[in-house]
Parts: structure tokens; C-alpha cells; sequence
């Protein structure tokens, strides 16, 4: 194929809660390419990228649900410096834009996909460490620092934990950023 050497991954911001409707117009989206001399027509699978966390609701259900690592964005691997390509990229349904100063993509090193790739399981899911209800953890920061604790409720959205602390012949709850605790 002519233009694969000159495929290269960009950011495409969507409007919001936009990212998996793009990405699936894009794998829909199959384009054939001219021909050169002597050659059939090719076909032309545009492969985007859209890395997700696993994310609890709060509800009675515990609900588990997939949210973008990237809201808004997602990637694409192909030729953006093609004007007519970018035109066609730019004005896809739910695309907001494609980073960058007008018709001049700005692609990111294979490496930072890569990294990502590398993170993410079979699913598209990439894996963070969690913490269970009843885990014995261990304060890493602040006013409370190497305080042993028993977790009461897990990382919520907001990235936060509540944590029971025995102080002064009692238990106590105290609310912590999810970076500011470990393992026991």
C-alpha cells in the first residue's frame, strides 16, 4: 500500500460521551485507495485506539462500568498530513477536532501508544490496582503517615477511600486520596 509508511498516530477530540460512537465509524469506515500502475484497488482499515478504566458507580447495585482513561479523546493511526484525509477525519460525526493548528496534525510518538498498549488487557481495560473492603492499609502521606488502617469502602470516582483508623481507644473514618495509602 502507497501511503502506509506515512501513517501515524494523532488525537482526535469528540464531543462528549462521543469517543466509542467515533471509534466504531471509524472501523466502519473502509476506504479504497487508488490504484497505482499495474496494482488492484487496496483497502484502507483505519485502526483508532480508545484506552478504558474500570469505574464503580455509587448505587445500592455497585454497578460496574467502563469509562474512557481519556474522556473526550481517543487516538488514530493514519495519514493526517493528507489534506483530504484530515478534511474527511475533521468532519466525521462527533469529532470535535484534530489536535493541532488547523489542517496541521500534530502525530505523537508510536512510544506513548505503546506505553498504553502495553497497560491495557485482552478487553481494552486497563487494569489499576484496587483495593478490597476490609484490605489492611497503610497511610503513605500527611498528618496521618504510617497509621495502619482497615479499608471500609473502595476507590470511589473521585479517586478517594474511606479508611478506619483505631486513635485513641476508638475508630475512626477518615476520607484519603487513593496515592495516599498502601498495602499493609
Amino acid at each position: 500500500m502507497k501511503n502506509a509508511s506515512k501513517n501515524r498516530w494523532y488525537v482526535v477530540q469528540t464531543k462528549p460521551l462521543s469517543e466509542d460512537r467515533v471509534c466504531l465509524q471509524f472501523k466502519k469506515c473502509v476506504i479504497a485507495s487508488p490504484p497505482q500502475a499495474g496494482e488492484a484497488i487496496s483497502h484502507v482499515e483505519i485502526e483508532t485506539f480508545c484506552p478504558k478504566i474500570k469505574s464503580m458507580s455509587i448505587s445500592t447495585d455497585k454497578h460496574i462500568k467502563f469509562k474512557p482513561l481519556f474522556p473526550s479523546y481517543l487516538f488514530l493511526h493514519w495519514n493526517l498530513g493528507d489534506p483530504a484525509i484530515h478534511h474527511l477525519v475533521k468532519y466525521t460525526r462527533g469529532v470535535n477536532k484534530v489536535l493541532g493548528e488547523g489542517p496541521n496534525a500534530i502525530p505523537i510518538d508510536d512510544e506513548v501508544i505503546d506505553t498504553i498498549k502495553a497497560r491495557v488487557n485482552e478487553g481494552g481495560i486497563i487494569e489499576q490496582k484496587t483495593f478490597k473492603t476490609g484490605d489492611q492499609i497503610k497511610v503513605k502521606k500527611g498528618h496521618l503517615r504510617d497509621l495502619i488502617g482497615i479499608l471500609e469502602r473502595p476507590v470511589s470516582d473521585s479517586g478517594r477511600v474511606a479508611v478506619l483508623l483505631s486513635m485513641f481507644n476508638r475508630q475512626m473514618r477518615v476520607h484519603l486520596k487513593c496515592s495516599e495509602i498502601a498495602r499493609a
